[in-house]
């Protein structure tokens, strides 16, 4: 799976959980229900390890992945 397809099914993800998301010019903003908490997930990502800190990073927010 390609690492774009991955970050969909990770926004998709929170976004059937209730959490906004926010188009932005190279990626999407995931808020928290808290409103004050966010995520940039970006569509492209240079770094092997970036899906993995994405994952986490959802997880400290509350999503569950």
């Amino acid at each position: 799976m390609s690492r774009r397809r991955e970050v969909e099914a990770l926004v998709k993800a929170a976004t059937d959980q209730g959490f906004r998301c926010q188009p932005t010019h190279s990626g999407v903003r995931i808020l928290g229900k808290d409103g004050r908490s966010t995520v940039g997930a970006h569509w492209t990502y240079s770094d092997h390890r970036s899906i993995r800190n994405l994952r986490a990073a959802l997880r400290r927010l509350g999503v569950k992945v």
